[in-house]
């Protein structure tokens, strides 16, 4: 799936913004996860199977497909066994897209 922008987690305020310039495909039941799934590489579908089997933190309902806008992560998350950030559709169990949580 095609998606613009970036993100930045800061792990001390607890929040997850999404760029000005951020874009993702629309799509039905659309939530911004974190997820333990962490091989980009794989193809689609081997991706949404990892997401499901792999630890996963629903932030909340995507607010809009285009534009900034900013999730609470929880207070006390384990950070460190996130490695993605996922635009998760719920209905269909699929990611519409994802990035890495850090660098290579």
């Amino acid at each position: 799936m095609n998606v613009t922008g970036s993100f930045t987690l800061n792990p001390a305020t607890g929040r997850l913004v999404l760029s000005d310039d951020f874009g993702v495909v629309p799509g039905p039941d659309l939530y911004v996860v974190l997820s333990g799934a962490g091989d980009l590489t794989a193809d689609y579908h081997a991706f949404s199977r990892m997401v499901t089997s792999s630890a996963k933190l629903n932030l909340g309902l995507l607010a809009r497909t285009t534009g900034a806008q900013t999730y609470i992560v929880p207070e006390a998350t384990d950070l460190t066994q996130f490695k993605t950030v996922v635009i998760w559709c719920e209905s269909f169990s699929v990611a519409f897209a994802a990035a890495p949580l850090s660098g290579p």
